[in-house]
């Protein structure tokens, strides 16, 4: 569903960004999330590009919510 789709593609940039020591400042647009990740068929370790070490990894909270890690390969 494409609701949830933004709410996965909102939070790993958020992840991803705050990984990086940024924040939200660090420019969202920077941060390239897989639409493998954001159909939920790569729910586990996902690496985020070639370039870096940076995992993705969407956490199991439940139906109604939306949680993503970003953390060091």
């Amino acid at each position: 569903d494409l609701l949830a789709r933004f709410y996965r593609l909102w939070c790993a940039k958020e992840a991803v960004l705050k990984w990086r020591g940024v924040g939200l400042r660090g420019g969202a647009k920077s941060v390239l999330v897989p639409d493998v990740f954001l159909r939920g068929d790569a729910d586990e370790d996902l690496p985020l590009d070639n370039e870096t070490s940076v995992v993705l990894w969407s956490l199991p909270v439940g139906s109604e919510a939306v949680a993503v890690m970003a953390f060091s390969a």
